[in-house]
Formats: structure tokens, sequence, C-alpha cells
């Protein structure tokens, strides 16, 4: 199990959906 990898892969989502959620309520 690559644990740095899950790691990465979640912050890559989250900083996605902060963006998506900026970019909605702009």
């Amino acid at each position: 199990m690559n644990f740095k990898k899950t790691v990465v892969s979640a912050l890559s989502i989250s900083a996605l959906a902060l963006s998506v959620s900026g970019v909605a309520s702009a």
C-alpha cells in the first residue's frame, strides 16, 4: 500500500473541489 500516493490523491481532490466551489461562487 502506497500511503504517500493516497495522501497526494486526497489533497489533489480537495484542491480540485475547492477550486470548483470557488468558481461556482464567483
